[in-house]
């Protein structure tokens, strides 16, 4: 299985506790989800580029350019 952990990926991660916590501590409205589907959906690609990029299954892949460094040349 492919495990990609990428920093986007990481990144989204705080942004989700952080958008929560705003909701629920200050009550921000609606666009804070527009920016946590924008950032969702960016890091969720990246992670489709290094799967299509990627020979074998990535682990541990932390950039879409950390895949072209590991493919050789």
């Amino acid at each position: 299985m492919p495990a990609t952990h990428t920093y986007l990926a990481k990144a989204y991660g705080l942004v989700i506790f952080a958008a929560f916590f705003a909701i629920l501590t200050f009550g921000f409205g609606a666009w804070v989800f527009w920016l946590l589907s924008a950032i969702g959906i960016a890091a969720n690609l990246e992670i489709l580029f290094i799967l299509a990029l990627s020979p074998t299954a990535p682990v541990d892949v932390l950039s879409v350019l950390h895949v072209k460094s590991r493919r050789g040349p």
